[in-house]
């Protein structure tokens, strides 16, 4: 599947911080697989990309993730869809869509503002 981010904004980590994750549905079918490790490459108030080892095969299926990480105290935890995949020397970048999302972008948006302080 082919996407374009059509963002206002997407922040890009450098370093990027640990995410852990597991796969809670596919095609409509509830599982509760075990814990997997990432980073967090980017984000935006609507999705994020992570890169992770673990090879998931996400054609032509519909994937929910639950995935939690920190950007700086607080532990965030988001639901979302696994919307592409990209293959690389290190693993694999997936871009994750977050569902149910209103609430998850203000939380975001300040945790970024309190990140880019804490950095300069």
């Amino acid at each position: 599947m082919i996407y374009k981010r059509k963002e206002s904004f997407r922040f890009t980590f450098n370093p990027p911080p640990a995410c852990i994750f597991n796969i809670v549905e596919v095609d409509n079918m509830r599982l509760d697989s075990r814990n997997a490790e990432g980073i967090l490459i980017d984000i935006s108030p609507s999705g994020a990309k992570l890169a992770s080892k673990l090879d998931i095969p996400i054609h032509h299926k519909k994937i929910k993730i639950k995935l939690s990480f920190k950007i700086n105290e607080d532990t965030i935890y988001a639901n979302g869809i696994l919307i592409w995949k990209k293959t690389t020397q290190l693993g694999n970048n997936y871009g994750v869509q977050f569902v149910n999302a209103s609430d998850l972008t203000d939380v975001i948006m300040e945790e970024l503002k309190t990140y880019v302080k804490l950095k300069k």
